[in-house]
């Protein structure tokens, strides 16, 4: 059960729930809605279930820290501020910084000139025949150590720059619930050459961040990703 402190953390911006706390959360707040519905709707008492009704309504309160059902201020605040995290979730404190993040990002598009091109693609054929075999679902730390993809051809989205996108995707991927509840959680997708099908933006933000990233923050755990055979 949450307790107060934990709300007051949410508030100030210093954590942010997890799917399942956030879940939670927001069940509560919709509960309290309901009641003002019904409160409002029907001005007669509704007997046994009355008392029940507002004896489950108050441990809610209790739990979200507001003072009453009535607490409007409270209740905006709270059902605002978690409705900010799931669209801007904070950077993490171990975030690359922009200018760390262009530099990687500009590391991994970088490619040989001329009289190089041909020497690449030989070392790309080589590095392809001694890759692992792809498991049915692959974990994002894998894909992002194996998978083939030509990353120079990324295209900007929302009007913003390639490089601007990925590092505002990857804040996002960093956390459980704003991850599944965007628009990008469709499955990452790879063939059984490790060949990206769907999901190079991701996967780039996973080559950027890196699996020492990628573990500490669970990645693995919401990113999903499917082999296409």
């Amino acid at each position: 059960m949450l307790e107060h402190p934990f709300l007051r953390e949410i508030l100030t911006g210093s954590y942010v729930p997890n799917r399942e706390e956030h879940m939670d959360i927001n069940n509560r707040l919709r509960e309290i809605e309901k009641y003002w519905f019904i409160r409002s709707k029907y001005d007669q008492q509704l007997g046994d279930s009355e008392s029940l009704l507002e004896d489950r309504i108050k441990n809610h309160c209790s739990v979200l820290g507001l003072r009453d059902p009535y607490d409007t201020e409270g209740f905006v605040t709270l059902d605002y501020k978690l409705y900010r995290f799931r669209q801007d979730p904070p950077k993490p404190e171990d975030y690359p910084t922009e200018i760390d993040f262009a530099m990687r990002h500009k590391a991994l598009t970088s490619s040989p000139e001329g009289k190089f091109r041909f020497f690449q693609w030989f070392v790309a054929q080589r590095s392809v025949l001694s890759l692992p075999a792809v498991p049915e679902y692959p974990l994002a730390s894998e894909v992002a150590e194996y998978a083939q993809a030509d990353f120079n051809t990324l295209q900007k989205r929302y009007g913003s720059s390639v490089e601007s996108y990925l590092y505002k995707l990857g804040i996002i991927m960093s956390y459980e619930y704003p991850y599944t509840v965007s628009t990008v959680n469709y499955p990452i997708r790879v063939n059984s050459r490790w060949e990206v099908l769907d999901g190079r933006h991701r996967i780039a933000v996973l080559r950027i961040l890196g699996n020492e990233y990628i573990d500490k923050h669970g990645l693995n755990y919401w990113l999903v990703v499917n082999r296409v055979d």
